[in-house]
């Protein structure tokens, strides 16, 4: 089961005082960014929090879950925090504040095409 557009409109409606906030579609689910960093995975409507020490706003007993398999834990945010939503832009504004800056892309040079005239 995919993400319903009305979670993800749910989610950025309560990210509205973080103006750096957004979602891009990814593999059919979703990626939080903030900042420009990714800081959450959207998936079956469960927001899944990117793991990272600089998150100690978080709840004690925090559940954790795996977004997609082969994935490592990442702990889970309940409809309470989701409801907050000043508590819910501070956890993915410390999140972000822990995630390194994404590497520019590099573009790498075209070579050029040569033509060879192999006639006698």
């Amino acid at each position: 089961m995919a993400t319903s557009s009305a979670t993800i409109e749910y989610i950025l409606d309560q990210l509205r005082g973080v103006p750096t906030a957004q979602a891009k579609k990814m593999f059919g689910e979703y990626c939080l960014y903030v900042e420009g960093k990714p800081v959450a995975l959207v998936c079956d409507d469960t927001v899944f929090l990117k793991p990272s020490a600089s998150c100690v706003a978080l709840p004690p007993n925090t559940e954790q879950g795996l977004p997609f398999s082969r994935a490592k834990p990442h702990p889970i945010l309940g409809a309470d925090v989701l409801e907050n939503h000043v508590l819910f832009a501070q956890i993915l504004q410390q999140t972000a504040a822990g995630v390194p800056e994404p590497k520019p892309k590099t573009k790498t040079p075209k070579t050029p095409k040569i033509k060879l005239n192999l006639k006698p």
